[in-house]
């Protein structure tokens, strides 16, 4: 199984990972951590992080570190549903880590 690693491109590399099938790929509480710190250094902008949160619900391929499925699950929901649950903030983005520090 490969891990998604939120570094560089963040959209390349799922492409990359989705065309070489290689089996399932792995969204772990680290993808999640490094993705939201990237947005908080001005890295990523926010489109971006959506957008990427969005495919990532949308491939049938993708799993979820085991312990911590459902906060991933939901923090990828969040991001990727600005219409309903308002963009993403440095606030709400800290809110997320912490979620993903106390999760597993």
């Amino acid at each position: 199984m490969l891990e998604l690693k939120a570094n560089n491109d963040l959209l390349g590399e799922l492409e990359r990972l989705s065309d070489e099938r290689l089996g399932p790929i792995l969204v772990s509480r680290q993808t999640l951590r490094t993705a939201l710190n990237r947005f908080l250094a001005h890295e990523l902008d926010g489109r971006n992080l959506t957008l990427w949160a969005a495919l990532i619900e949308a491939y049938d391929f993708i799993e979820y570190e085991p312990k911590s499925a459902k906060v991933i699950a939901d923090i990828l929901f969040y991001i990727s549903s600005p219409e309903i649950n308002g963009q993403l903030s440095p606030e709400l983005c800290r809110q997320y880590l912490d979620k993903l520090l106390y999760s597993g």
